[in-house]
């Protein structure tokens, strides 16, 4: 009896195409991404919850913010909050991103989850957005999206 992969996507998976490499391929190509993920991700969280406090804090400490706020006109000062709080907002969307990469990248390292795995990569290539330093998660990322499109992962990753 000979093994004819089918070429039917409503097939069993014991029919599903095999590659060159199978899963020790992938695996060796999903793990070393993973982990450079996850590491992005885990320094994501705890840079930007610092940078976060620390800028809380030094706003909260600024007497001259204060007095400024205080001469501003009303209009003015619409546009001091818009910009004060939007930035605070911004500051802290970066930690949760980092932590977003963090959690997905467990699907690179379980093999499990490509939709999710998909999104943590596009999630680490968009600048300043899982990190402070905003170009830390790009190479990775973009490595990440490479290995996610290998023929070999596709079939680990169903």
């Amino acid at each position: 009896m000979s093994f004819q992969p089918s070429h039917n996507p409503y097939s069993s998976p014991m029919n599903a195409p095999t590659y060159a490499g199978g899963p020790q391929a992938a695996r060796g190509k999903l793990m070393p991404v993973g982990i450079a993920l996850l590491v992005v991700g885990i320094f994501g969280v705890l840079f930007g919850t610092g940078y976060f406090i620390l800028t809380l804090i030094g706003l909260q400490m600024n007497p001259e913010l204060e007095a400024q706020r205080q001469a501003m006109g009303e209009e003015e000062k619409v546009g001091f909050y818009i910009g004060y709080y939007g930035m605070l907002a911004w500051l802290a969307f970066q930690p949760v991103g980092s932590l977003i990469v963090s959690l997905g990248s467990i699907s690179f390292l379980r093999q499990k989850g490509r939709g999710l795995a998909m999104f943590t990569a596009i999630l680490a290539v968009i600048p300043c957005c899982t990190s402070p330093l905003c170009g830390l998660g790009l190479p990775f990322g973009i490595w990440a999206l490479v290995v996610l499109a290998d023929p070999n992962v596709k079939a680990q990753m169903r």
